[in-house]
């Protein structure tokens, strides 16, 4: 199959995964809200954000695999990337368990480190389908806890109006997925037997180390607003601003999960006009993100106050969230150029440039929001995420170009 038809193929896949997965969350969210209140939603936003914000306690050892298992169409190393990354599962559980226990409640942490350790099970697994570009079983993952984090956990809210019902239901889905992704491997004929080879976790820590910056920026650019609004005001505000992100992240991780097979084409290109190649997908990735993002600048000014009115069925939260919604989509505009590009840079061995450029924004940003959230409120980490993202983004655009440029 062409580079081309690959990537096409792979990122209408990954498309159609997380659209379900956008209408899912659409008509989710205002059953959660309604259910379990606005107060107790807001912990769930911070709950939900732990499985993610754990992943950054494996070292890198996500990215690392994936470059690996890329590199060797074969996956020979599979066993050995497997043994490796369950040894970086043990700091991800400790790390979820004590960050519930000491950030939400003590009744909540053994489900949430079980959650973790049930979700990087299936991960691992899903390293492995990426690397073989088969973004059908990979978004297996999307389609099944999708599902069950979004419909199915509503459905069980307003229910039992319960935040422990909630979380066990998505601990079951998550097991679900397990289950499908286990009997995949087996069916393709790789063991799920781990090894560990020290010369190879070296490797895999070692690459993966180079583009942990990148992981860390994000996830403190996700989840500290969360928890600093509910530290300065109430679990509440984070309720409300998380209704906002959570529309806008959505577009940004089908931009983040389409870039992940960039990632894997990236390495996996070879011969004379490899970065060639990567430079047409690098421009060509712009200009389709641009056109993208300006769409949803207009879409947010002309028609988003009236379809977050008809979807909350709250003029009083709508009018809150609304003002935090337009904010974040010129933010959106900015860095949604960022996700695509940063893993074409990853793919081609640029890591620490992307993870320099990370930590650069989320630290500026950072500094704005306690800044700027006393003073302005929910809109606070809004405009911090915007300025910093317009001031980091064009000149990183223009460094890895001419990386790029540099290997032609």
């Amino acid at each position: 199959m062409s580079i081309k038809r690959r990537l096409l193929t792979s990122s209408l896949i990954n498309a159609f995964g997380h659209f379900t997965l956008l209408l899912a969350s659409f008509f989710s969210l205002p059953i959660l809200i309604s259910a379990l209140g606005t107060s107790v939603f807001g912990q769930y936003i911070l709950l939900i954000g732990i499985p993610a914000f754990a992943g950054l306690f494996d070292l890198g050892f996500g990215n690392g695999s994936l470059y690996y298992l890329s590199k060797d169409s074969n996956n020979n190393n599979w066993q050995n990337i497997l043994g490796s990354n369950l040894f970086a599962t043990i700091p991800m559980v400790l790390a979820a368990g004590l960050i519930a226990y000491f950030g939400i409640g003590k009744n909540l942490f053994g489900l949430m480190a079980f959650l973790v350790l049930v979700n990087q099970l299936s991960d691992i697994i899903m390293i492995l389908a990426q690397s073989k570009n088969n973004y059908s079983i990979f978004n297996l993952k999307v389609i099944i806890v999708g599902l069950g984090n979004t419909l199915f956990s509503a459905f069980v809210a307003r229910a039992t109006h319960s935040l422990e019902s909630v979380i066990l239901t998505q601990i079951g889905f998550q097991m679900l997925l397990l289950v499908f992704a286990a009997i995949w491997v087996k069916w393709i004929g790789y063991s799920l037997r781990p090894k560990l080879n020290r010369k190879m976790a070296l490797s895999t820590l070692l690459y993966g180390f180079s583009t942990l910056g990148s992981s860390v920026a994000g996830q403190l650019q996700a989840q500290t607003s969360r928890y600093y609004l509910s530290y300065i005001f109430s679990s509440a505000a984070t309720g409300i601003y998380g209704l906002a992100q959570s529309l806008v992240q959505k577009g940004l991780t089908l931009i983040q999960v389409t870039g992940r097979s960039f990632f894997a084409t990236s390495a996996n290109l070879h011969g004379e006009s490899r970065y060639a190649t990567i430079k047409r997908i690098y421009l060509t990735s712009i200009a389709v993100v641009v056109a993208i993002g300006a769409c949803a600048v207009i879409a947010t000014h002309y028609i988003g106050y009236p379809i977050i009115l008809w979807w909350l069925q709250d003029a009083s939260l709508a009018g809150q969230v609304y003002p935090v919604l337009v904010v974040l989509s010129y933010w959106f505009l900015s860095v949604s150029l960022t996700p695509l590009t940063s893993y074409i840079g990853m793919g081609i061995g640029e890591g620490k440039l992307v993870s320099i450029f990370a930590i650069s924004s989320v630290t500026l940003e950072l500094i704005l929001m306690f800044i700027l959230t006393p003073r302005m409120g929910l809109v606070g980490p809004a405009y911090a995420a915007l300025i910093s993202s317009y001031l980091h983004t064009p000149p990183f655009l223009y460094l890895l170009w001419k990386k790029i440029s540099a290997k032609v």
